[in-house]
């Protein structure tokens, strides 16, 4: 993974897509990128979307690899949905992370942006402080701005 080994030397951090893939081989599921972060520790990795609609693998994959991140563009427009989290769950996943870890838009906003912000700040459990520095601040930590 020569790639992997580049961005790792040169600290240049990674995003990968995350979710459910259409034919189901679990190639964009969080637990999917497992060996990679394994073999590069140092490697800073997002994790787009806050695992996607596997949602429910991000917590172990957070817990076990302190080099991911995760953005949460796309998941906040969808929680209390068929495949999502609830807002309390989505909340709680992103305590249970640490809020740090988590900025929004790495991956562009796919929805109204104004929208998606909004989303954030009426997220029940997180601090005022907590999503504030999800919508920014996280992410010139994060991507090293």
């Amino acid at each position: 993974w020569p790639v992997y080994e580049t961005c790792q030397e040169l600290a240049i951090p990674i995003i990968a897509h995350s979710g459910l893939d259409n034919d189901h081989k679990g190639f964009t599921e969080p637990r999917a990128f497992a060996n990679m972060l394994k073999a590069f520790p140092h490697l800073r990795m997002v994790v787009a979307h806050l695992g996607g609609a596997a949602w429910k693998q991000t917590l172990e994959i957070a817990q076990t690899f302190p080099n991911t991140y995760f953005d949460c563009c796309e998941i906040i427009e969808w929680t209390n949905s068929a495949h999502g989290p609830t807002d309390e769950q989505l909340a709680q996943m992103i305590i249970d992370i640490g809020p740090e870890r988590v900025m929004m838009g790495s991956d562009f906003p796919w929805y109204d942006l104004d929208h998606s912000i909004d989303r954030v700040f009426s997220l029940p459990l997180l601090s005022q402080e907590q999503k504030e520095q999800i919508i920014g601040a996280n992410a010139v930590d994060i991507l090293g701005l």
